[in-house]
């Protein structure tokens, strides 16, 4: 283990730790990092737990993390990030907890994009940032992920079947947005655990299929309160009829 946090660290040098083959836990938190430098992490290849949380970064370049086969554990919340290149976390086959919490990302490349591949990838925290949309294919091949939080964004819209891919998803969350609509209501019954409170509900004919499905079976189904049409202000949707909810 090697703890470097809390210092002023603004640049390494590309192999710095090249001489510790063996390194399981490097903990780089709350420095000055600004980005991460291809071939920093070269040769640790033994590395499971990486933090560089706290830090001032503002891009995850292609190739950042190459060649961390065994890395369990990646923390970069609380930074600058504004930016995920695809390929950013490739070959990290063993990642189990990626925390991206707390930055400035805006959008996801759909399709073969910053998060595909991470077969092993069981938690994906991406919360307290600035991401408006979810397209589909946001989530590809992440098939081992149980837990995914995108709350505190400022989400307006989530494309149909943007989570259908996600087999082993047992919690999301998706509070404190600006969600106006949601399709794809037979998705979110079977995951465990859905928040979806604090959004700007609009109760109009948009969200009367997704009221057709409800059964007041799910939790996540008491999280729904109207924000508009003006009528339903404060109103839950699990109390409003389907044929009410007109355009």
């Amino acid at each position: 283990t090697i703890i470097l946090s809390n210092n002023l660290i603004g640049y390494i040098h590309p192999g710095s730790f090249s001489n510790l083959p063996g390194l399981t836990d490097l903990y780089l938190y709350g420095n000055k990092l600004t980005n991460v430098q291809v071939g920093v992490f070269w040769n640790l290849a033994q590395l499971q737990d990486l933090d560089l949380h706290k830090n001032e970064i503002t891009s995850i370049k292609a190739k950042s993390f190459l060649n961390l086969a065994k890395l369990e554990d990646l923390d970069l919340s609380y930074n600058k990030i504004t930016n995920i290149q695809p390929g950013a976390f490739l070959n990290l086959l063993s990642l189990k907890r990626l925390n991206l919490a707390s930055n400035d990302i805006t959008g996801i490349s759909p399709g073969a994009g910053a998060f595909s591949d991470l077969f092993q990838l069981q938690e994906l925290d991406l919360s307290s940032n600035e991401i408006t949309y979810i397209p589909l294919g946001t989530f590809l091949n992440l098939p081992s992920l149980k837990h995914l939080s995108l709350s505190s964004n400022k989400i307006t819209k989530i494309q149909s079947a943007a989570f259908s891919d996600l087999t082993q998803l047992d919690t999301l969350f998706l509070g404190n947005n600006n969600i106006q609509v949601l399709s794809g209501y037979d998705k979110l019954s079977f995951i465990s655990n859905v928040a979806l409170h604090n959004n700007s509900w609009q109760c109009d004919c948009r969200m009367a299929p997704f009221r057709q499905k409800m059964t007041g079976s799910a939790s996540f189904e008491n999280h729904i309160t109207c924000e508009g049409p003006s009528h339903f202000l404060g109103q839950k949707i699990q109390d409003i009829e389907p044929k009410d909810l007109i355009c």
